[in-house]
C-alpha cells in the first residue's frame, strides 16, 4: 500500500514531536504493509507560515528518509505538504515554497471544514489552471459535501482528486464523516485513501484494518486501486 497523507515529519505540526516518534510511525507503517509513505506536514495554516518550503523542512525530510533506509525497513519515503489553499496559495507555488506529492502535478491542498463549496471550487480552478492537480484531502469531512453528496462529484469531474481519511471510513471521526465516506465508497467517487496519520496510538498510520474493510464490504479491486494503484500512480505522476 502507498500513503500518500501523512504527518510522520516530527516538530512541524499536530503529528509526530520528535525524530524517534517519526521513526515509531515508519515502524508502524511498514508492519502493516505500507510500502510507501508521503510526509505531508500542514503548511501554510492560516496565521502560521511555518513549513513552507526550504532548508529546514528539507532537512527533516531527508533524515526521515535515511532512517527508512539505514533501518532497513521495506518502506519508501517520499516529499510533500498538506497544503491549506488562501489567497497567496498560488503566488506561493510559483515562488517554490509549496511542493507537491514527489514532485509529481498533484499538491496534497486542504480547506476549513466550514468552507464554502463556490470558493473551494473557484480555488482549485485557480490551481487547475496552474497545470496542477489538486488532491483533495479528507472533503468527507467538509460540511458542503455533508449538505450535497453531489459535491464531491462536481469537483472529481472538474479533475480534481478525492482522497479519503482512513479513520472516516472506519466510523472514528463521528457520524458524519463516515456517511459521507460511505457514500463516496458506494458511488465510486473516492479515488484514494490515506493514513492522514499523527502518531502510533491514535489516527495511526496503519492501513491494514481499512484496506481489509473496504476489499469485504465493497470490493477488492477497489481497494487496491484506492490503496495501491491509485497512490502509486500519483507518485509516478501519471493520470488517473
Amino acid at each position: 500500500m502507498i500513503d500518500i497523507h501523512t504527518h510522520i515529519c516530527y516538530g512541524v505540526d499536530d503529528g509526530a514531536q520528535e525524530f524517534i516518534d517519526s521513526v515509531d510511525m515508519l515502524y508502524m507503517a511498514a508492519e502493516s504493509y505500507t510500502g510507501a509513505v508521503v510526509l505531508t506536514p500542514h503548511t501554510n495554516l492560516p496565521g502560521n507560515s511555518s513549513n513552507l518550503w526550504g532548508p529546514s523542512l528539507s532537512e527533516k525530510f531527508k533524515r526521515i528518509r535515511n532512517a527508512a533506509i539505514d533501518s532497513d525497513l521495506p518502506l519508501q519515503v517520499f516529499f510533500g505538504q498538506e497544503i491549506f489553499f488562501d489567497e497567496n496559495t498560488v503566488d506561493l507555488f510559483r515562488k517554490g515554497y509549496l511542493i507537491t506529492i514527489n514532485n509529481s502535478r498533484y499538491p496534497l491542498v486542504e480547506f476549513d471544514f466550514g468552507v464554502d463549496f463556490d470558493y473551494c471550487r473557484n480555488s482549485l480552478e485557480q490551481l487547475l489552471k496552474e497545470g496542477l492537480v489538486p488532491v483533495i484531502a479528507h472533503p468527507e469531512r467538509y460540511n458542503f459535501v455533508s449538505e450535497d453528496h453531489d459535491a464531491a462529484f462536481k469537483l472529481r469531474q472538474m479533475g480534481c482528486i478525492i482522497q479519503l481519511d482512513k479513520d472516516s471510513v472506519l466510523g472514528n471521526f463521528g457520524r458524519s464523516s463516515y456517511v459521507n465516506a460511505k457514500t463516496l465508497l458506494s458511488n465510486h467517487i473516492a479515488q484514494v485513501v490515506a493514513s492522514d496519520c499523527h502518531s502510533t496510538f491514535t489516527r495511526s498510520p496503519d492501513l491494514k484494518e481499512c484496506f481489509d474493510y473496504i476489499a469485504d464490504a465493497y470490493d477488492f479491486d477497489y481497494a487496491a486501486e484506492l490503496f495501491e494503484l491509485n497512490p502509486g500512480r500519483i507518485l509516478r505522476d501519471m493520470a488517473l
